[in-house]
């Protein structure tokens, strides 16, 4: 049987490291508000303030630096040479994304391919922005109703649909949807239907004017019609696309 003080004991201590917890989410809450409603410059002052630099000064921190006043080429520089883990780290409007951009640009014209990702799409859509500013190759990936207006167009779903390849696909597509809808106007040479004749011979019936087996000369048409819109329907399955 567990002793009752202990049981009161770790009631408190649980009570006690929620009552922390809810503490810390009202203090970050607290500080995402002031730095909401803040300028830039009094974000970066705070920033100064916070890590006890002076007006020029920038600190150095595990694996990177953190930023005050921006020198953007040396924190490029610093991370071009970082084999492995290069963090940055600074208050709100330190220049973060212009670095981010920078290094970006600094890789890519070494011919390495990058991929760049962020916990927003708000966040991604900033970088694009600046990378396409500067006439550089982008291929944004995401969901494109959640993307920004102006960057649509370097969507991989819009690069997709802009293919000459897709687009002779699509064409194809919305043809042979057309044929199944007409098809349903005519009729289909069941074994009921076509009581023993062949596609072939139909065909010639129907060419011919004539019928066969007492199968009136309508159904013999509306049964080659239908043949011959399967058969179209049939090569454009195989159609080859042309690759651009």
């Amino acid at each position: 049987m567990m002793d009752a003080s202990i049981d009161t004991l770790k009631r408190y201590q649980r009570y006690f490291k929620k009552l922390i917890q809810l503490e810390q989410l009202e203090e970050i809450s607290f500080h995402l508000n002031e730095i909401h409603s803040i300028s830039g410059f009094q974000r970066e002052k705070k920033g100064r303030a916070i890590l006890g630099l002076s007006a020029r000064e920038y600190g150095r921190g595990l694996g990177g630096i953190y930023l005050v006043r921006l020198n953007h080429e040396h924190a490029v520089a610093e991370s071009l040479r970082s084999r492995e883990l290069f963090l940055i780290h600074g208050p709100p409007g330190t220049g973060k994304t212009t670095t981010l951009v920078e290094a970006i640009l600094q890789h890519a014209r070494k011919g390495s391919k990058v991929l760049a990702t962020a916990d927003s799409n708000t966040a991604v859509d900033n970088v694009v922005e600046k990378l396409l500013s500067l006439k550089t190759s982008v291929l944004r990936i995401g969901n494109p109703a959640r993307l920004n207006s102006s960057i649509i167009s370097v969507s991989i779903d819009q690069q997709i649909q802009d293919n000459p390849d897709y687009q002779q696909a699509a064409a194809l597509r919305e043809m042979t949807a057309e044929l199944r809808e007409e098809q349903k106007n005519h009729m289909q040479p069941t074994a009921r239907n076509r009581r023993g004749l062949s596609d072939a011979q139909i065909l010639t019936f129907s060419r011919r004017g004539g019928t066969g087996r007492g199968i009136p000369l309508s159904k013999i048409h509306r049964m080659a019609d239908w043949i011959h819109t399967q058969r179209i329907r049939a090569i454009l399955a195989f159609y080859p696309i042309t690759g651009g």
